[in-house]
C-alpha cells in the first residue's frame, strides 16, 4: 500500500468512526464526546506526522525544491480535505445538525483541491527539471500565513470555550464536532506549515538540499 493510500485509508477509518463518536454523543452519552475528541486529535497527529516523515524523506532524496514544495501542499491539502470531509459526513448526513456547517465545509474543500493542485504544478516542474522562484516564494508566503492563521484559530476556540461545548450543548451550539475538526485540523496545519518553512530555509537554489530536517 502506498503512502497515499495509508492516508486516505486513515481519513475514511476516522471519519467512519467520528460520526459514530458525534451519533453516540447525540444520543446522551457525554463520554463520547471525548473519545470523539481523541480520534480527531490522533488523526489530525497523524496526519502531521507522515507529512512531515514524507516530506523528510523527499528531501533526503535530494530532490528538487519543487518536488519538495509539492510533497509539502499535498500533505496539507489532504489535513484539509480531512477537515472537510469530517464536516461534510457529520452534519450532510445528519448525524448531528448546524445550519452554518457549509459555509466551513465549501472553502476547506476549496482549499484542499487548491493545495492539490498546487502541489501537482509544482510536480510537474520538478519533472521538467524547473524550480520556480517566484511560485516557491509564494509557498512560502502561503505557509507563514497559514502557520499564523492556525495559531490564532487554536487561541480564540479555546478563549471562546468552544472546545468544552459538549458539556452543555444547547440550541445553537451543535458545533462541538466541527470544533475539534477545526482545533486538531490547525495543529496539524501549524506542524506542518512550520516544517515547510524550516525545511524551505534549508534548501539550496537548484537541484538537491542540505541534510533533512
Amino acid at each position: 500500500m502506498t503512502g497515499i493510500a495509508v492516508r486516505l485509508t486513515i481519513i475514511a477509518i476516522s471519519i467512519a468512526l467520528l460520526v459514530w463518536a458525534s451519533a453516540k454523543r447525540g444520543a446522551g452519552d457525554l463520554t463520547m464526546a471525548y473519545v470523539h475528541a481523541g480520534i480527531a486529535a490522533a488523526t489530525a497527529l497523524g496526519l502531521a506526522i507522515l507529512g512531515v516523515l514524507a516530506t523528510r524523506a523527499v528531501i533526503a532524496a535530494g530532490a528538487s525544491r519543487s518536488a519538495v514544495g509539492a510533497s509539502k501542499a499535498r500533505e496539507m491539502g489532504l489535513v484539509w480535505a480531512w477537515a472537510a470531509l469530517a464536516i461534510l459526513a457529520t452534519y450532510g448526513t445528519a448525524t448531528a445538525t448546524w445550519k452554518e456547517w457549509l459555509s466551513f465545509f465549501a472553502p476547506f474543500a476549496l482549499i484542499a483541491a487548491g493545495c492539490l493542485w498546487f502541489s501537482r504544478t509544482l510536480m510537474r516542474d520538478a519533472a521538467r527539471g524547473v524550480d520556480d522562484a517566484a511560485l516557491l516564494q509564494v509557498s512560502r508566503y502561503m505557509a507563514i500565513g497559514q502557520l499564523v492563521g492556525m495559531i490564532v484559530t487554536m487561541i480564540g476556540l479555546v478563549v471562546d470555550g468552544k472546545m468544552v461545548r459538549f458539556l452543555a450543548p444547547r440550541k445553537g451550539w451543535e458545533d462541538w464536532p466541527a470544533n475539534n475538526y477545526f482545533f486538531f485540523g490547525a495543529l496539524a496545519l501549524a506542524i506542518l506549515s512550520l516544517h515547510a518553512l524550516r525545511a524551505q530555509s534549508r534548501l539550496a537554489p537548484g537541484r538537491g538540499s542540505s541534510p533533512a530536517t
